[in-house]
């Protein structure tokens, strides 16, 4: 029953650490796409990007372990299960990229565009996880 809990706590910490991912690379967008000169925290936004990622993903990892652990099928959850679903080759084409961006810094221009466009896609649909984890979890837990 605590993984009823963790679970969700651990999700919205990570997409709280998302956000800070985010704004951190807008800085860098900023930069590179509307030739605005910023200074860019490369360290943080690498390791509040890299905490968001491999917790969602072991959040969903986790989350289908609970969905059979109840009801025998991890897709059981409807919307929550799917959307999991989509989010993850987003997360990790988010974590392979910034890998790379990490491990081998040089001037690009698409792949930056496309590592900001993927994780921007994976955060709306986190917040998105927040509201069908949150019907699925006054299902699971009455007087929620």
């Amino acid at each position: 029953m605590w993984h009823l809990y963790a679970h969700p706590l651990a999700q919205m910490a990570a997409t709280a650490l998302g956000f800070g991912a985010l704004w951190l690379g807008l800085a860098r967008t900023r930069s590179l796409h509307f030739g605005v000169i910023t200074p860019f925290k490369r360290r943080w936004h690498a390791l509040l990007g890299q905490m968001t990622l491999y917790t969602w993903l072991a959040g969903g990892v986790f989350g289908a372990l609970a969905a059979w652990d109840y009801w025998g099928a991890w897709l059981h959850s409807g919307a929550h299960a799917t959307v999991g679903l989509v989010m993850a080759p987003l997360v990790l084409f988010g974590l392979i990229s910034g890998l790379v961006m990490t491990r081998r810094p040089r001037r690009r221009t698409a792949l930056p565009l496309a590592h900001g466009l993927a994780c921007l896609t994976a955060l709306a649909l986190a917040v998105v996880q927040f509201f069908s984890g949150r019907e699925l979890m006054a299902q699971l837990v009455p007087g929620l």
